[in-house]
């Protein structure tokens, strides 16, 4: 028996998932839009048990979802600034692995818009000048 495909391995169970299922994938006509689009968005301190708040990011490459995540913060935020401020850095990261990949492939994309529905982050990012306020943001 094949190691890999062994019942409880996840790489197995994907195997035989995909095996079982060669007709799904997403379908990109050639005069369909393909630009990366993200959202991203954010609680405060949602999290009774730690005050931690959860980030929530979505990639659209064109109208098809390529992309989502929704994760707990690792640090517990001062403002709700904060939060959407690691929410839209940790979808900014995504993006740019996004943007390799898709430049290894021959798609060269200079601009990706991020939205994010906070003024305070975007100003926040937008400016590269570390206020007194932010300054604790640089070592999480």
């Amino acid at each position: 028996m094949n190691p890999l495909l062994h019942s409880m391995s996840p790489l197995g169970t994907n195997i035989r998932y995909l095996k079982g299922t060669p007709d799904f994938g997403l379908w990109y006509p050639k005069d369909s839009g393909f630009e990366l689009i993200a959202y991203t968005d954010s609680d405060h301190a949602g999290c009774k048990l730690n005050r931690k708040s959860t980030s929530e990011a979505c990639q659209f490459l064109g109208e098809k979802l390529v992309s989502w995540s929704s994760r707990k913060q690792n640090c517990v935020s001062l403002s709700t600034a904060e939060v959407e401020y690691v929410a839209a850095a940790c979808c900014c990261s995504q993006v740019l692995w996004m943007k390799t990949q898709l430049a290894d492939f021959g798609y060269t994309m200079q601009r990706i818009p991020i939205y994010c529905d906070s003024k305070s982050a975007i100003q926040i990012t937008a400016n590269p000048v570390q206020q007194s306020r932010t300054k604790h943001m640089d070592i999480r």
